[in-house]
């Protein structure tokens, strides 16, 4: 009848699901509450096992992120999306993002972050083809991305706020835009205009948009261009400020 035809129309959330459903490539983003341990919090969704990384080595004394909550979209969005990945940034004491979280450990389920999904699904990288060994490196299929003895990835970044071509969502939707432009392409959405974005302090440009920071990281990964921290860099940063202070 007329009021069912009407409630199917207003119901945007199931338009949207089904366009997610059928674009078939879509990353959903995931909130992780940090916490010092990820034991004895709130059990895991079983659905998140089909999205979490399973070939992990963790070796004895191994540092990275752990977490016991979770936000994810509402069931609706999550059933039918490709994927999720982490959206956590990380703030350097100086005020400066620099760094990428590849793997968080969510009670027990290693939940990778929204670039290294994005990028696996660019490279049509299998889940059971991601390995990481935490405080070393994380591959995806071929491409092998360094870690720090944190299990962070350091990020090669391309350039400053520009770098990567952008479109107001204002004139997608209004066709101003050839949808050919998009075509094998990786895309981000994301929020940019001030007042409800907050810009990040990066090594390459002091208000960076939040969109611009994952492209950079991203490419950065689909590059190889992640900077390398070899295990020595510590004594010798320490050697160094004992030089200059003789």
């Amino acid at each position: 009848n007329h009021l069912d035809r009407y409630r199917q129309r207003l119901d945007h959330d199931k338009q949207l699901a089904d366009a997610l459903k059928s674009a078939g490539n879509v990353i959903l983003p995931v909130f992780l509450k940090e916490a010092a341990v990820s034991a004895g919090g709130e059990k895991a969704d079983q659905t998140l096992f089909q999205h979490a990384v399973q070939n992990i080595r963790s070796p004895a004394g191994a540092v990275y992120p752990r977490s016991d909550q979770i936000t994810l979209p509402i069931p609706f969005f999550l059933d039918s999306a490709e994927s999720i990945g982490h959206i956590n940034l990380h703030i350097d004491a100086d005020g400066t993002a620099r760094r990428e979280r590849p793997l968080y450990d969510y009670n027990g389920l290693f939940i990778p972050s929204y670039a290294v999904k994005i990028v696996s699904a660019y490279l049509n990288v299998p889940n059971n083809k991601i390995r990481a060994q935490m405080g070393s490196n994380i591959t995806l299929g071929t491409l092998r991305v360094p870690l720090t003895v944190g299990s962070e990835m350091l990020i090669g970044f391309k350039g400053a706020a520009g770098t990567f071509k952008r479109y107001p969502f204002f004139d997608i939707v209004n066709d101003k835009v050839p949808p050919k432009i998009f075509r094998g392409k990786i895309v981000l959405v994301s929020p940019s205009a001030a007042g409800i974005m907050n810009p990040l302090s990066t090594p390459t440009d002091a208000t960076m948009p939040v969109g611009e920071y994952s492209a950079n990281t991203i490419w950065s990964m689909l590059n190889n261009n992640a900077i390398r921290q070899p295990d020595w860099e510590t004594l010798a940063e320490l050697g160094l400020i004992i030089l200059a202070g003789l």
